[in-house]
């Protein structure tokens, strides 16, 4: 569940060459409200910004596709609702990887 004007982010650690498979989708009133990005980005040290990468930018209510990790790091996805309803997001991930808190 995504309250209104919040953001979510679903976290995966992955390997370079990993490989996941991903699909999500989101139950919402008006489209456009919802604005997913599709990243992943090393661990960063200190003041290092380190590796980042944008898979995919939209505001789409869904998504799918796979990945092969090309550096180790948080891969994932960040939404962000632009509205005052809540926003239910259903992900499903196969594949390997590591959850990440």
């Amino acid at each position: 569940m995504l309250d209104s004007f919040a953001g979510l982010e679903f976290k995966l650690g992955l390997k370079a060459g990993d490989f996941i498979v991903s699909e999500w989708s989101a139950q919402l009133s008006e489209p456009g409200l919802l604005l997913a990005e599709f990243h992943g980005h090393t661990e960063r040290s200190g003041e290092d910004p380190g590796t980042v990468m944008i898979y995919s930018r939209h505001q789409n209510a869904t998504e799918k596709g796979t990945l092969v990790a090309p550096f180790d790091g948080i891969h994932g996805w960040y939404l962000k609702n632009g509205g005052l309803d809540e926003i239910v997001v259903t992900l499903t991930v196969a594949g390997f990887y590591d959850e990440v808190q």
